[in-house]
């Protein structure tokens, strides 16, 4: 009986084949699993994977192909160069005599070694010493400009020096104007000095017709002629005319 149903059923549906369906017929879908693939999270985990590999094989020191030359291979060979032989700068036939002066003294070499030794040891330390002791600087003394040249001093010129102005009118036209500049006056001969007509003079120089013979506290005493006078320095002089 089954059996028979089912052929019905069977040859039905081979009626219905190319037939379009309509609203009052039950279809009947027919579902089928589909197979599941690798996902796509672990193809990525293969390519890294694939990646890593393929990177430390490329550049893993020591050992990659893009990796620095092995130990040795960058090393650059060193060549030293063997010593040149120094030739002798005096001939053979020369150094005869001088064997047979050394057979004949065999002291002589080694007393000129020792000297030449000690020479060389005194050179050093008297370099060392010359090097090591201070310069001592000894001013010179020089003496007083005033007693050079047979110029006059306090106790050469005799009496009480005249004031310029008590001259005669004669003398005082001869003298030139005198304007000073500056005055110095020390205990120390040498380091007196006055500025007359901007010139610096010390004691014994002369300029012109008048010769500087004592530079004193007040003033300055000059000379012309074998006449001696003084002459202050608050003021400057101006020859009469």
């Amino acid at each position: 009986m089954s059996y028979i149903l089912e052929a019905l059923k069977k040859s039905e549906s081979e009626r219905n084949q190319g037939r379009v369906p309509d609203l009052g017929q039950q279809m009947r879908m027919i579902h089928r699993n589909r197979k599941r693939g690798i996902p796509a999270a672990a193809w990525l985990a293969l390519a890294l994977l694939v990646n890593a590999f393929v990177m430390a094989a490329l550049f893993w020191p020591g050992y990659g192909f893009w990796s620095a030359d092995p130990d040795g291979a960058g090393e650059v060979p060193v060549t030293v160069e063997p010593a040149r032989a120094v030739s002798p700068s005096t001939p053979v036939a020369a150094d005869e005599p001088a064997k047979a002066d050394d057979a004949e003294d065999p002291a002589g070499p080694t007393d000129m070694t020792a000297a030449s030794g000690d020479r060389g040891v005194e050179g050093v330390s008297a370099e060392v010493v010359r090097s090591e002791a201070p310069t001592v600087i000894v001013p010179t003394v020089r003496g007083a400009p005033y007693q050079a040249d047979g110029a006059t001093t306090d106790e050469a010129w005799e009496g009480r020096v005249p004031h310029l102005v008590e001259l005669p009118m004669a003398f005082q036209r001869q003298v030139p104007d005198l304007v000073f500049n500056s005055h110095v006056y020390s205990d120390d001969p040498w380091a007196r000095s006055v500025m007359i007509n901007n010139r610096l003079l010390r004691m014994g120089e002369s300029f012109g017709p008048l010769r500087v013979e004592l530079i004193t506290e007040q003033g300055v005493e000059l000379s012309m002629d074998g006449q001696r006078f003084r002459v202050g320095v608050v003021r400057d002089w101006s020859s009469p005319r």
